[in-house]
């Protein structure tokens, strides 16, 4: 009788056991938070805050900017003015809107502020491909930022850009490097006076 009991006893157990767990495939679990929502939230979290972070960029003014690179680039323009006759206010000019004041991928990676190409006649130099005029245009690389600005003022007095030479005035500066082709922007003259103009950088020239 007593194992009979048992056995009894054990199919209760075993049926009551298996009724509860049929029971509780039937009712509805509420459903976890899928990983990948969860994720996009991050995501537009981050994206928020990347986009008040740039928009604080884009209302801060150019000005500290480019007064930057004035302050750094100062010294090394006087002493190409002295030695060229090259006025300062314009390479400063030239520097800041041919390497968007010094933070141009060219400027930064290679030291080249002026937009400066590679030609024929440049023996032993480096270049680099980027994508200006022309997919097959080279640009130079320098070892440092001052070899971009004589680089600068030796293109500079090439026979191409002799007219500039007649008048230490920035403007007629402006108006002949565009008119010799310095650059293919229609504006150049006008952008090199605005920024002179703006920062009193002629008051550096002599």
């Amino acid at each position: 009788m007593k194992t009979i009991f048992m056995i009894l006893s054990g199919c209760f157990l075993y049926c009551t056991a298996y009724l509860e767990f049929n029971s509780g495939l039937d009712k509805k679990s509420p459903k976890p938070t899928p990983q990948k929502t969860v994720f996009k939230t991050v995501l537009q979290d981050s994206a928020v805050n990347t986009t008040n972070v740039t928009q604080n960029a884009l209302k801060t003014d150019n000005k500290s900017k480019f007064e930057a690179y004035i302050e750094r680039f100062t010294k090394v323009a006087l002493i190409e003015q002295d030695k060229f006759g090259i006025p300062a206010s314009i390479t400063l000019a030239q520097g800041i809107i041919e390497s968007a004041a010094g933070q141009s991928k060219m400027a930064v990676k290679d030291n080249n502020h002026f937009g400066i190409k590679c030609h024929n006649r440049c023996i032993g130099c480096r270049c680099a491909n980027y994508a200006d005029d022309d997919i097959y245009d080279m640009f130079r690389i320098f070892e440092t930022a001052w070899e971009s600005y004589r680089e600068h003022s030796k293109i500079l007095l090439n026979d191409r850009y002799k007219s500039c030479f007649k008048s230490k005035d920035y403007k007629h500066w402006a108006k002949e490097l565009q008119r010799c082709g310095y650059a293919t922007s229609k504006r150049y003259e006008k952008n090199l006076i605005s920024i002179i103009e703006t920062y009193k950088l002629y008051k550096l020239d002599k």
